[in-house]
This record gives C-alpha cells, sequence and structure tokens, in this order.
C-alpha cells in the first residue's frame, strides 16, 4: 500500500545569521520574541499545507500557552513579523500566518519540485482560479480558503485585497469578494469625500486630458474643438469651457451605495 502523501515536514532549517529583523524582534521583547518566532516557525512546519489559522480564539490561548507568552503580545510579535515581511500581510488580515519564504526554505524536505509547489498553495498555479482578476483557492480539511495572490496585487495594486473561508468553495469565493467590493466601497468615499476639501488641484498641463484644475471640489476643464458634449464653446478660441462638483459626485455616489 502507498503511503499516504505528507503535507508538512518534521524538521526546517535555522540559520545562525539572523539579521536585523532577528535583532529588532528580540530588542523589542527580549528572549520572549526569539522563542516566540521560532515556536511559530515549528509550528508552521507541523501544519498541513504549512499555515496557521487563528480565527479561532482557542487556537490564540493555545499558541499563547505554548510560547509562554500572553496572547497581547502574541498577537503584537505576529504583527511586527508581518510588517517585516516574515508572514503574508494579506492573509494575516484574515488570522492566517504563511510564510512564503519558509515553504521555500523547507523544500529539500520534500521529494520533488510538484510537491514543494502543492504546499506552496498561496502562489500555487493549481490553485489559481480567473473570474476578472486571477485570485487563489484551496481546500483544507473541511474548509475552502479563497484569497488574493501576486498576480491580483499586479492588476488591481495591494490596496484592494481579501482573503475569506467557507465551508464550500464558492461561500469562500463569495466572502471573498465581498470583501473587496467593502474595501474599495471604503476606499472611493474616503477619496471622494477628501477631495471636496482640497483648496486647489490641477492635471498634467502637457498632455490634451490634463487640462484641468479644481478649487474645492469644482473642476474647471478646457477642452479645444467643437461640438464636444457639455461645457460651453467659444468659437473665436475654439475652446470649450466645462464645470462640474465632486461635491455633486460625492452625493450621487452615497446614494448609489445606499441602493445597493
Amino acid at each position: 500500500m502507498a503511503r499516504p502523501e505528507r503535507n508538512n515536514v518534521d524538521y526546517f532549517p535555522l540559520y545562525v545569521d539572523n539579521g536585523r529583523k532577528m535583532f529588532f524582534i528580540e530588542t523589542k521583547y527580549g528572549n520572549d520574541g526569539y522563542a516566540t518566532w521560532l515556536k511559530l516557525l515549528s509550528e508552521l512546519a507541523k501544519a498541513n499545507y504549512h499555515y496557521l489559522n487563528l480565527k479561532d480564539d482557542t487556537q490564540i490561548m493555545f499558541l499563547a500557552a505554548m510560547c509562554k507568552v500572553d496572547e497581547t503580545t502574541l498577537n503584537n510579535i505576529i504583527n511586527d513579523l508581518v510588517r517585516l515581511g516574515e508572514f503574508n500581510k494579506i492573509l494575516w488580515q484574515e488570522k492566517i500566518i504563511y510564510s512564503q519564504k519558509f515553504v521555500d526554505s523547507i523544500s529539500d524536505a520534500y521529494k520533488n519540485r510538484n510537491e514543494v509547489k502543492q504546499v506552496s498553495w498561496w502562489n500555487n498555479d493549481k490553485n489559481k482560479t480567473t473570474f476578472r482578476f486571477p485570485i487563489s483557492i484551496v481546500q483544507s480539511d473541511e474548509w475552502w480558503v479563497a484569497a488574493c495572490n501576486k498576480e491580483t496585487e499586479k492588476l488591481i495594486g495591494g490596496r484592494l485585497h481579501g482573503c475569506a473561508e467557507g465551508k464550500t468553495k464558492n461561500e469562500a469565493i463569495k466572502e471573498m469578494f465581498t470583501m473587496i467590493k467593502i474595501a474599495h466601497s471604503y476606499s472611493e468615499d474616503c477619496r471622494f469625500n477628501y477631495q471636496r476639501f482640497v483648496p486647489f488641484r490641477k492635471g498634467n498641463w502637457k498632455h490634451i486630458a490634463g487640462k484641468w484644475f479644481t478649487i474645492f471640489g469644482i473642476h474647471i476643464y478646457f477642452r479645444f474643438g467643437k461640438g464636444m458634449k457639455g461645457g460651453w464653446y467659444f468659437p473665436l478660441t475654439k475652446l470649450n469651457i466645462s464645470i462640474s462638483s465632486d461635491w455633486t459626485t460625492y452625493r450621487k455616489w452615497k446614494h448609489q451605495e445606499n441602493i445597493n
């Protein structure tokens, strides 16, 4: 009988030159910081697909007890490791600890390259699905996880992202897109609201479409040519001037958001 395929490892490399990141963690948290980082890596090594889901409070309680620190200190250490780029920032927003760097470092523990790709589910081509943009989807035990990946960030930037889980594949995908929609709505609300109060803005006047300026949310556009939609045309100058308001745009956008 064939041995069941494993998605975890029994060991991981510990480099003696830990660099500035470890120095920062150890300086800020003392030996607790150093020990917690190592124990988190140990848990990642033992976990299937090398990620830890801390959404359940009992998981955080267990991990804090294992690391011999309180829950607040544990969260602070993880947050700093995310800021330092050791753990994935997008997944941590869903309380999932995952490190592509760690998975790459244990590649020697797997028989071949295909096994490494399988456990590197965050960037595994097999797990990527294209809707209007690519996302990563993976099943772990009874849960499905859907998340943005590097191709998503290239397409829409790091500002809009989402990661969600569900009992079914469709539920996880739906929740992830809901999170992206919420992030987009919040971003647009901030942008529209902010623009109304900026004293002065202007476009790049070297470009044809950039001949505009704004004073406290009132846009004044300058275009050349006859028969353009909107605005006022001045025959002698062949100039078309139009005016719009960020205040009106924001009010219409809020009304549409309330309808949706």
